[in-house]
């Protein structure tokens, strides 16, 4: 059964430092995770310094964040669906799927 999830967006590019309203709160559709994925409910999420430079729209050595995309990074979460015998549910895990709360991932990443 698919799960409804919060994520955060980056709406606008910010000009100085980062506002409220250069973010939005959105939610999403996670479908089940089919065979070779797991579905993750983060419970952290990192914010690191060079996040800010994604959110300009310039050469790095990172692709800048996608506007009205979840945004991108480090998570630290929870399996609780998988269908991959690798990664069972209760597994810890670690990725890069995001601000959001539920995360569909490939397993062997």
């Amino acid at each position: 059964m698919s799960v409804t999830s919060r994520e955060v967006r980056l709406v606008a590019r910010p000009v100085g430092e980062p506002k409220p309203g250069d973010f939005s709160l959105a939610e999403s559709t996670v479908a089940d995770p089919g065979p070779g994925q797991v579905l993750v409910r983060n419970d952290w999420m990192s914010v690191d310094p060079y996040m800010r430079g994604r959110m300009n729209d310039g050469a790095s050595y990172v692709p800048p964040f996608r506007l009205g995309e979840a945004m991108e990074g480090g998570a630290v979460g929870t399996v609780t669906a998988s269908g991959s015998d690798a990664v069972p549910v209760g597994a810890t895990v670690l990725h890069m799927g995001g601000w959001r709360e539920y995360a569909l991932l490939d397993a062997d990443a």
